[in-house]
């Protein structure tokens, strides 16, 4: 998580203290919370914020995706009121990282087919990219190469510019 990712939140100083402690090291390092003490403790925190904010749904996240934990990850993404494309890409990303490449690619699908997509709300990033080429790239399902190829003509027709890392995961397709 990025601090520019937080502009135009409305996050008090209380919760990107929340943000900095569960991502270990802070915003611009991509981190695993090292002892599985630190995801129970920030667990703790988390339930006992009477209303969290998107920073602190995300940095849970990421958390729990980081630590292999995408079962908690994907069930609290759900049961977010509002969801980002930082809330989507860390469970699409955790999917991918853990092995499961099918379940990255369903929320990917599920991400871009919900109203918030279709408007423009939510629309993936490089991140998000990156992850669901990759479990295209790994997954050895008959459909999926066809999928690859779908996305890769959606980001020709809604990117400006192909990064090196979305050209990279291009490859395969």
């Amino acid at each position: 998580m990025r601090i520019e990712e937080c502009e135009g939140v409305s996050a008090s100083r209380k919760h990107l203290v929340f943000a900095y402690y569960v991502t270990g090291h802070g915003f611009g390092h991509a981190t695993r919370v090292v002892e599985f003490g630190d995801l129970l403790n920030a667990c703790k925190v988390f339930d006992e914020i009477s209303h969290p904010c998107i920073v602190e749904y995300n940095a849970m996240l990421d958390a729990y995706a980081k630590n292999g934990d995408v079962g908690s990850a994907c069930f609290l993404l759900k049961s977010m009121p509002k969801r980002d494309v930082v809330s989507w890409t860390s469970v699409i990303s955790g999917f991918a990282k853990n092995g499961f490449f099918g379940e990255a690619i369903r929320l990917f699908r599920e991400m871009m087919l919900r109203d918030d997509a279709k408007c423009g709300v939510v629309k993936p990033n490089e991140a998000t990219y990156v992850s669901v080429l990759s479990s295209c790239a790994n997954l050895d399902e008959r459909g999926v190469l066809c999928m690859g190829k779908q996305i890769h003509g959606y980001i020709g027709r809604n990117e400006a510019r192909v990064t090196v890392f979305i050209g990279t995961a291009l490859i395969d397709f």
